[in-house]
């Protein structure tokens, strides 16, 4: 299985949850929120990001979910089902 890499942040996917990276809060989940046009955490604070502020420089997809889990996913967050995901394609 190929690990995924860092990709630009101006490449990164919307309405989707992602790994992003900031300089000022290091790897966080988050989304760009095509209805809102912003970055959203996961987490509450910071309750937005922006890109410039923020220094959002990287994202890649969350990892695959443990096969054990794959059934019975806790909610609220989209991984990955498989390797095979669209999400885990090399860029």
């Amino acid at each position: 299985m190929t690990q995924p890499s860092w990709r630009p942040i101006d490449t990164a996917p919307h309405d989707q949850n992602l790994l992003v990276f900031s300089l000022r809060w290091g790897v966080l989940i988050a989304e760009y929120s095509s209805e809102f046009r912003r970055w959203l955490p996961r987490m509450q604070c910071p309750v937005t990001l922006d890109a410039r502020t923020d220094e959002l420089s990287h994202w890649m997809p969350l990892p695959v979910v443990p096969e054990a889990h794959r059934r019975g996913r806790p909610r609220g967050l989209r991984l990955a089902a498989s390797a095979a995901d669209p999400m885990h394609a090399s860029a």
